[in-house]
């Protein structure tokens, strides 16, 4: 991976990430929370996670790319897409004619490591479901997911300083998009959403503060209600998703918003 990029892409510099140390757990609560109540649909919201997860990292360019196999040959490959961060200009998308020229030394590098997960010899793609992590030269992380006949992944590269991710990096990495599973699978919403249209008006206002980022005391000031109340509905919102945390609520329910017709009044169950 020796290409830099030519002078037309020089004004992009190293992006801006994390401090030494990793994200604190309630760094992915507040990530999620953000991403919940903003607009746009499932790709908008996957950029978001991935470039959020390339700064923590510390990297500049982020590659991902979906490859649907159930008819190979039949319809064109999905061309990769190709993001790169500057202080400037924050994240903008590069030509895809990029990868055959400054980055034709990492295209290369991606494409052995498709052919390697897509292998009938694969140990990858005989394994269980679930993200696989590759370093295969100092300064890139490939995170992949095959399932089924889909294989998506996001290429995560420092361009500008080829520092190898340490074990710490990697684990965080590997952790962050295990966590989102919607990252890299359409998740499957019809279940969900009749659980919510399924709630009282009152446990509707507590989902909706709390897609919005409002912590516990903060909830319990704006209903004019007691933190033990407003923990003793936290409960009851846990049992009725059958989830056991409060940032497990906010992945089941990623794909709101507060003006999400399932959270308004008319729709609520006295």
């Amino acid at each position: 991976m020796n290409s830099k990029p030519n002078a037309s892409s020089s004004s992009f510099e190293p992006a801006v990430g994390a401090e030494t140390s990793f994200p604190n757990p309630g760094r992915l609560i507040q990530l999620l929370s953000s991403i919940a109540v903003m607009p746009g649909g499932l790709e908008s919201k996957r950029f978001r996670v991935a470039s959020e997860l390339c700064l923590d990292l510390k990297a500049n360019v982020l590659i991902s790319q979906t490859l649907n196999l159930a008819h190979p040959g039949n319809e064109p490959p999905n061309c990769p897409a190709i993001h790169m961060h500057s202080r400037e200009k924050g994240w903008q998308q590069l030509p895809q004619s990029l990868l055959a020229t400054e980055f034709s030394d990492l295209s290369r590098i991606l494409q052995d490591l498709t052919n390697s997960l897509l292998s009938p010899n694969s140990k990858a793609s005989s394994g269980p479901e679930g993200v696989k992590l590759f370093s295969p030269v100092p300064g890139l992380l490939f995170l992949a997911d095959l399932t089924g006949n889909r294989l998506k992944y996001y290429a995560i590269a420092r361009l500008n300083d080829r520092r190898a991710f340490s074990s710490a990096e990697m684990q965080f990495a590997h952790d962050f998009a295990s966590m989102v599973p919607w990252l890299f699978r359409a998740p499957a919403h019809t279940f969900v959403d009749t659980e919510v249209e399924q709630l009282s008006p009152r446990l509707k206002s507590i989902l909706i503060l709390m897609l919005e980022g409002e912590d516990r005391q903060h909830i319990a000031d704006d209903l004019g209600l007691s933190v033990h109340t407003v923990n003793s509905y936290f409960k009851d919102l846990f049992r009725h998703f059958k989830v056991n945390s409060h940032l497990q609520l906010i992945q089941k329910l990623h794909h709101l918003n507060r003006d999400s017709p399932l959270l308004r009044s008319d729709n609520r169950k006295s």
